[in-house]
């Protein structure tokens, strides 16, 4: 597996919570992969559908 070494910086506050038992919520103080990725995927996932959109 291949590492990508990124340096993110938030342009405002982010509040990104821990999952705990039962329903008290704890904010990160990291981003977690599983975010990253999921933002990953939707940028690809839009750039991709307004490239098709321009080409009909």
């Amino acid at each position: 597996m291949n590492r990508i070494k990124l340096k993110i910086t938030a342009l405002s506050p982010l509040a990104i919570a821990a999952k705990k038992p039962g329903s008290v919520s704890e904010a990160e103080d990291h981003i977690p992969g599983s975010v990253i990725r999921g933002a990953i995927y939707q940028f690809s996932y839009n750039s991709t559908t307004i490239l098709r959109r321009s080409h009909n």
